[in-house]
């Protein structure tokens, strides 16, 4: 329950001032806001919190209760205290205003008489504000002049002597004060540094966030430039091709049309021959039909027509030729070889496909089989005789590559069966031969995706890590950014998707590694 408040306790006693905004523990004592959170504050590190009026404990921090009638009072006393003047006790002939209050003396001074007065250090001056009461034993009614370590309160000289003091270790206000400031100053040191500690953090932070915005505009800004071209290298094909098609329309249809025309006319000349023929025929009189001459020109013409004379190829069919199809293939073709041969030369910049990977068959155990063209590892239980050499695996089914990697950004993919195991990664050539430690990825000098099942699984130094979700499709891609020290496991399906990337500082030449088992193969570079 909370304490009752009498109207000349309106000062917090770790401040000795009017309280500000006071709020109340539990224990019923008042504290200003800031005050106790600050004390508060101090307590975290300890097993519990303690009130600094009643060293009452708590377990958890208190909950701070604010109290709108202790403020009113407040602030009513100050509206008050603001028009009120003090005077000097000492002046009695004139009222001269007080600058200073002699707690011991429970006086108050002016400016003279506060330089002849005692500056012991019984003689505590303070503020006009300062409350005499928070300063006095309630029991002996004198100033307090010691500190109890014992029971963390004031005490007077009376206490000291007598009463549940006697034997405690006592100081006097000014070293206890000093001490506990010493502890303050201690503490704000450490905080100093933990607060220096933190501030390089957030700028280590900024700092690093930065340069990742930096570089992710750089690589949107390279990869718009990069489509950019694609796109105008692809309207430039376009342009070209169109124009190579009118071309050919025009030498395909201006022959045509003109052939067009040249048989209309003649057709017209036939549509007139005909019915001049056609009226011939209808003549009756026999005599008249003998006298008209074959001479006629429709007559000799169409004898021409008919007999296969000079006319007779305009009859036959037209062919001028259609479209050059294999001209638009081979100019395609070529188009698109050029565009795809600049990203591929532009692409350094995003990483350089290892399409010359193959595998290294003196590293291969005697548990797996290669292909002729080194590029498929399967499973062949069958002991296969092959000369003995130093680099070959003997006690796990696995193989290295031919080529190695000491610079650069590097991308392979490799395509696994069905059913199978397999491990996919780098090694260094100082990886073991023999024994558990020879496996990829049960050692610190090979990184590895294991493939089971459909699961995922990552290993560096026997340090197992499962990769959420389950892979869909038997392609995947392989990412090395040397020195960067970054390697990277993308999923190839119909999007591609981001499994894992390991992060290290590689000290040696990478060489591609596989592990396959349970009947499976795979194949690089499909």
């Amino acid at each position: 329950m909370a304490l009752a408040i009498e109207p000349g306790d309106l000062e917090c006693t770790l401040c000795m001032s009017f309280y500000t905004d006071p709020v109340m523990l539990r224990c019923g004592h008042y504290f200003c806001y800031d005050c106790i959170e600050n004390e508060l504050d101090i307590q975290d590190r300890s097993e519990f919190y303690t009130c600094p009026e009643c060293r009452k404990h708590f377990t958890e921090r208190p909950v701070l209760q604010k109290n709108q009638n202790l403020c009113n009072k407040v602030n009513n006393s100050l509206q008050a205290e603001s028009v009120t003047t003090i005077f000097c006790t000492y002046c009695v002939q004139e009222r001269v205003p007080a600058s200073k209050t002699c707690l011991l003396c429970e006086a108050f001074l002016c400016d003279i008489h506060l330089r002849v007065h005692c500056k012991s250090e019984q003689h505590v001056l303070t503020d006009l504000g300062t409350s005499w009461k928070n300063r006095k034993c309630s029991i002996h009614n004198r100033l307090f002049e010691h500190y109890c370590i014992k029971d963390s309160s004031f005490i007077c000289l009376k206490c000291s002597a007598s009463g549940d003091h006697i034997g405690h270790k006592l100081e006097s206000l000014n070293d206890a004060s000093k001490k506990k400031k010493e502890k303050y100053k201690n503490l704000l040191e450490k905080m100093s540094f933990e607060l220096e500690e933190t501030k390089k953090s957030v700028q280590n932070l900024q700092d690093h966030n930065e340069e990742m915005l930096k570089q992710a505009n750089n690589e949107t800004a390279k990869v718009m430039v990069l489509f950019s071209d694609i796109r105008q290298k692809l309207e430039d094909l376009q342009d070209r091709l169109l124009s190579e098609l009118n071309r050919q329309k025009e030498q395909i249809i201006y022959p045509i049309s003109e052939r067009i025309k040249h048989l209309e006319k003649k057709m017209e000349k036939q549509i007139k021959t005909v019915h001049y023929i056609e009226n011939l025929c209808k003549i009756v009189d026999p005599i008249k039909v003998l006298q008209i001459w074959d001479t006629h020109n429709g007559i000799q013409d169409a004898k021409q027509w008919c007999d296969g004379g000079s006319q007779r190829g305009d009859s036959t069919v037209y062919n001028p030729g259609g479209v050059n199809h294999d001209l638009i293939s081979v100019n395609i073709y070529i188009a698109l070889s050029d565009i795809i041969n600049d990203v591929k030369t532009r692409r350094s910049g995003y990483g350089q496909e290892a399409s010359d990977i193959l595998l290294d068959i003196c590293t291969a155990s005697y548990e797996i089989g290669i292909s002729d063209d080194l590029k498929t590892a399967y499973q062949s239980l069958s002991c296969q005789q092959l000369p003995e050499t130093l680099d070959r695996f003997k006690d796990h089914s696995q193989v290295l590559s031919t080529k190695s990697f000491t610079s650069g950004k590097k991308f392979w993919e490799v395509e696994i069966s069905d059913s199978g195991i397999f491990r996919l990664g780098v090694a260094y050539p100082s990886i073991e031969r023999r024994g558990r430690q020879s496996c990829i990825g049960n050692n610190n000098k090979s990184w590895c995706l294991l493939l089971c099942n459909k699961n995922i699984v990552r290993i560096h130094n026997s340090q197992v890590f499962i990769v959420p979700g389950e892979y869909s499709c038997r392609r995947f891609g392989i990412y090395l950014d040397y020195e960067a020290g970054r390697l990277s496991f993308f999923e190839l399906c119909e999007s591609i998707r981001h499994l894992h990337t390991f992060t290290a500082t590689f000290t040696e030449p990478l060489y591609a590694a596989f592990w396959v088992s349970d009947k499976g193969w795979l194949r690089i570079g499909v």
